[in-house]
C-alpha cells in the first residue's frame, strides 16, 4: 500500500471521471500543544471555544467544538517527521477508502483501524508533500 504512484509523473489523477473518495467534510484538526494549561487558556478565554468530552487516551489533551468541526489539542513531544499534526476528513463509505488504498495512490502511515471508544474507522495517509491526512468514518459501529 505504500507505493509512490502520486510522485510518478506518468500517473495522474487529473481528468479522472470520479474522485476516489467521497469527502463530506472536515471532522477535526489536531494541533500539538507544548503547555496544555496555556493552550486551554488561549482556546477557551481568547477564542471562546467550549471544551467537549474527550476519550481517556494515554496522553494529555483537550477537545473543542468549533462550528461543525472539532479542534483536538494533544500534548506530545513533536518531532519533524512524522508529525502528529493533521486534518481529518470525514467520509461516508470507508470500504471505498480501503479499496482505494490498494491502488497505490497514497502512502499509508497508520491503520486502517477502528477506535474502541466510538467504533469510528480511520486511516492515516501522507499527501505528496508529507502532510498527515486522516480519513475517518463515524456513525456506524462495525463488528470485526
Amino acid at each position: 500500500m505504500a507505493h509512490d504512484t502520486l510522485n510518478n509523473p506518468e500517473v495522474s489523477l487529473r481528468g479522472a471521471a470520479t474522485p476516489l473518495l467521497d469527502i463530506v467534510g472536515v471532522h477535526h484538526i489536531t494541533l500539538v500543544a507544548r503547555n496544555l494549561d496555556r493552550s486551554r487558556s488561549f482556546y477557551e478565554k481568547f477564542l471562546g471555544l467550549n471544551p467537549i468530552p474527550r476519550p481517556d487516551y494515554d496522553f494529555e489533551g483537550a477537545w473543542y467544538r468549533c462550528g461543525s468541526l472539532e479542534i483536538h489539542l494533544l500534548v506530545a513531544e513533536e518531532h519533524p517527521d512524522p508529525s502528529r499534526r493533521h486534518v481529518a476528513l470525514e467520509v461516508t463509505d470507508f470500504e471505498r477508502v480501503v479499496k482505494s488504498l490498494d491502488g497505490g495512490w497514497v502512502h499509508v502511515v497508520g491503520g486502517p483501524g477502528i477506535r474502541p471508544h466510538d467504533g469510528s474507522r480511520f486511516v492515516f495517509l501522507q499527501d505528496p508533500d508529507g502532510n498527515l491526512i486522516e480519513i475517518t468514518c463515524h456513525g456506524t459501529k462495525r463488528k470485526d
